[in-house]
């Protein structure tokens, strides 16, 4: 299992995959166009190689537009996170999806 949080933005989104330890596996900033979002997509599926993108988890902070029809669109599983989850631990310089995702990573199973 795959963990991807997505930093979503107008101009661009950044994009930090980490394995089911918490393992940094890659990271990725892409433009918000069609190119972009078709890099991101790339980047996904090299990482999983030849394995399910049900083995995905694309974790971002927003519920509409064209990064999460994409995303859909690809057969990329998306959860939604509100960015105010993790808000409230104040001082971060990481994206708060980034820092919901390292902290998801790290509870017990």
């Amino acid at each position: 299992m795959w963990y991807t949080g997505i930093d979503w933005a107008n101009a661009h989104h950044d994009a930090l995959v980490i394995d089911e330890w918490g393992h940094q596996l890659g990271s990725l900033r892409v433009s918000h166009t069609a190119q972009g979002l078709a890099k991101l997509n790339t980047f996904l599926e090299q990482i999983i190689g030849t394995a399910s993108k049900e083995q995905m988890a694309c974790i971002i902070e927003t519920t509409h537009g064209l990064l999460i029809a994409q995303l859909l669109e690809a057969g990329w599983p998306v959860y939604p996170v509100n960015p105010r989850t993790v808000d409230r631990k104040g001082g971060l310089t990481l994206p708060i999806c980034t820092v919901s995702l390292l902290t998801v990573s790290r509870w017990p199973n």
